[in-house]
């Protein structure tokens, strides 16, 4: 059996005597997109800082690549390919779109400062890489056509897509998603769908989304973890956990 790229045991996290996630758990595998949703407030947010490091856990182990990350600091945990985007966009909104994509590619170049001083022929190879990849991006997303245009002063659509291409382009072995159709029209959602779907098949990435359009989430995912109060109240396909009801009464707020 395959094994899993992001390991989470008993994870836990309290706040001024909160129990804001409660033995939380997850396996996920290479490849597989699990969805993670929930009323406001069951603590899908706090899942998702935990695993990048932003928050420290109460206790629990969180492992990836065969790394304990538990304890360890976002930008290490980036450097090992578990990358995340945010619920609130952070761009560099005086920056281009495209530069925005090219500050993120950048540190993968393999040159050194002899390199970029000589313009060796190593240099010019990586720079032309970086920009397929910058290119190869910008066309899949939809933003080819506005790639010179300040991040900041594009809507809100358009800049959602800039920081998840941001974020491939650090090319993440996991990638998570907070909200990135919130905002978004069914016809805008629908397009980011088509374009997780193409990221994902051509990177192989491993996805965890945090989403309430549920067509998203039934259109990407192969299993979903729901949450309510903290903690799993219930896992399973889109399928089955839509039609739980437990989920029915907590997410949809109907009787079961």
């Amino acid at each position: 059996m395959t094994e899993a790229l992001l390991t989470v045991r008993d994870l836990w996290k309290e706040f001024d005597g909160i129990q804001a996630v409660r033995g939380f758990e997850l396996d996920l595998y290479p490849g597989e997109v699990v969805g993670l949703i929930g009323p406001n407030g069951a603590g899908k947010s706090t899942v998702v800082n935990l695993l990048s490091g932003f928050h420290r856990p109460s206790r629990g182990r969180i492992t990836f690549a065969g790394h304990d990350i538990s304890q360890a600091r976002p930008d290490r945990i980036a450097q090992l390919g578990l990358v995340r985007t945010f619920q609130h966009i952070r761009l560099f909104s005086e920056l281009t779109v495209r530069q925005n994509v090219e500050v993120a590619a950048a540190p993968r170049l393999q040159i050194s400062t002899i390199d970029v001083a000589l313009r060796t022929r190593r240099y010019r190879r990586e720079v032309e890489r970086w920009r397929q990849e910058v290119d190869e991006l910008l066309e899949a997303s939809g933003l080819m056509a506005i790639q010179d245009r300040p991040a900041g002063v594009l809507p809100y659509g358009d800049q959602r897509r800039v920081e998840i291409i941001r974020a491939l382009a650090t090319q993440p072995r996991a990638l998570l998603l907070d909200e990135p159709a919130a905002g978004m029209n069914e016809s805008e959602a629908a397009a980011l769908s088509d374009f997780l779907e193409w990221a994902q098949g051509r990177y192989g990435l491993s996805l965890v989304l945090i989403e309430h359009h549920l067509d998203v989430v039934e259109r990407l995912c192969q299993r979903v973890i729901v949450m309510d109060q903290g903690a799993i109240i219930v896992s399973g396909t889109p399928e089955e956990v839509t039609q739980h009801p437990e989920v029915i009464r907590a997410y949809l707020g109907e009787a079961a």
